[in-house]
């Protein structure tokens, strides 16, 4: 099946296609290649025959700007080119950055693409995470990305730049193109082992065992070592940045490539991947494969990926108490004695209101028509008033929400109308002060009673 199997790669969005034209020019055989982008001038550079523009009208073939909405927009009006660059892969790999536009939304429409597929691919997933100083609504963004195209790949990838980029003392474009890196070396792993042009190889039906299931965490891990040292090398495999946000990993399934020179020894290789396996503590199936490249020479490079069985994360950091200045302390013991104050104000008020009130109605019940209002002790504490219940919340409808349902839009209509109703008091508590005294009736009707509440008449706003 490995003369017939196809591989394809599809960046989508800006740092998609940067690794998508990485890629290219390493010339990898047995691997399709696909960008899409809104932004046509990014997709010219990324020097691929397969370059799918879905600007158009909506962004004048500019980027969209990180405007997710932009995005979805012009992405489900190109949704026939999506589709069709999906359609006959076996083995879907996936290359985005999240927390912008086209590529938040792009990849993964194309994992929700390749999931309702009748033949489904095995769906590969790398992602880039953005940078935590570029703000709450980005990173929201990206987990949203990331959470729904986890559930439709095999294995979803995240790649969190603050800790590749991190302590990086070197420019900023050549610290981007190490994470780039991380990759592409993943990739052209993937597509050597698949299309047979490594020395050990693993065939489709092997990978479809070792990652059988979709919505897994995955890991990544990468490790390099000089002079053929298989301790070195598994050193620099536990220390992988990208494994190290993890304490006590214990993996699932796993996945381990190697590539090193023509004159690494069989007992080496088998040492490395063993250990490899034993390190990561895999309780699953396990599968390898060996690519051998005469320019390596004497170096050695690992790449390990695999779902999480279990893992701890290290705690957070306690969170320091801000710092209060005497300054702030005299503005609110300032604004709580002002507030004081106002109460007082109001009690007052009310008293000499309640006071009157008092007045008039015992002066109206000296001829008999009015009764006095009860005291407090007659009536005793008034009555606390019933927590409303929490509405139950409603299920999300995914990640896009392209639309709400029938049944939303009639709950809605309702709400709103309830909402526009005018609300009265129950019909006993309407007849005010002449509740202490008997009804006035005539023909079985309280005449106390106001008409719109006899009659059941609703008031709408």
């Amino acid at each position: 099946m490995g003369a017939n199997l196809t591989i394809r790669a599809i960046g989508a969005g800006g740092a998609g296609a940067n690794v998508i034209k990485r890629l290219a020019a390493l010339g990898l055989p047995g691997l399709e290649l696909a960008a899409i982008d809104a932004d046509l001038s990014a997709l010219e550079d990324a020097g691929v025959e397969n370059a799918i523009a879905i600007g158009g009208s909506h962004t004048d073939d500019m980027g969209t700007g990180g405007d997710a909405n932009l995005a979805k927009e012009a992405a489900i009006a190109h949704y026939p080119k999506l589709v069709q660059a999906v359609r006959g892969a076996d083995v879907l790999i996936i290359i985005s950055g999240f927390g912008g536009g086209t590529g938040s939304v792009v990849a993964p429409i194309l994992s929700k693409i390749a999931s309702e597929m009748k033949k489904k691919p095995f769906v590969v997933s790398f992602s880039f995470a953005p940078l935590g100083l570029e703000g709450a609504e980005r990173g929201t963004l990206a987990t949203l990305a990331q959470n729904y195209i986890r559930k439709r790949s095999n294995l979803a990838v995240s790649l969190p730049n603050d800790i590749i980029l991190a302590r990086a003392q070197v420019p900023v474009e050549k610290a981007f193109s190490i994470a780039n890196a991380h990759v592409v070396k993943s990739v052209a792993a993937i597509a050597k082992m698949l299309s047979k042009s490594g020395t050990v190889n693993i065939d489709f039906p092997t990978l479809k065992k070792v990652f059988p299931k979709t919505g897994e965490k995955t890991f990544l891990a990468f490790g390099m070592a000089r002079d053929n040292s298989v301790e070195n090398a598994l050193e620099s495999l536990a220390a992988s940045p990208l494994l190290g946000k993890y304490q006590n990993l214990k993996a699932g399934s796993l996945l381990i490539s190697l590539t090193c020179g023509s004159g690494f020894e069989m007992n080496k290789m088998q040492l490395l991947l063993e250990s490899a396996a034993q390190r990561l503590g895999v309780k699953g199936r396990v599968g390898f494969g060996v690519v051998t490249n005469e320019k390596f020479g004497d170096k050695i490079e690992v790449c390990a990926m695999g779902t999480i069985e279990s893992a701890e994360l290290p705690p957070e950091p306690a969170a320091m108490p801000p710092k209060i200045s005497e300054r702030s302390i005299a503005a609110n013991e300032k604004a709580a004695e002002s507030a004081e104050e106002e109460e007082k104000r109001e009690e007052e008020q009310a008293q000499e209101q309640s006071e009157e009130m008092n007045s008039q109605l015992q002066a109206s019940g000296a001829d008999g028509n009015v009764a006095p209002p009860p005291s407090a002790s007659d009536v005793g504490p008034a009555p606390v008033p019933a927590e409303p219940e929490e509405a139950p919340r409603k299920k999300r409808r995914g990640f896009f929400g392209f639309g709400r349902g029938k049944d939303e839009k009639e709950e809605a209509a309702a709400a709103q109308a309830q909402q526009a109703e005018f609300k009265f008091m129950e019909m006993s508590q309407q007849r005010g002060f002449f509740e202490d005294t008997p009804p006035n009736l005539r023909n079985d009707v309280d005449l106390d009673v106001p008409t719109y509440l006899r009659k059941g008449i609703k008031i709408t706003l």
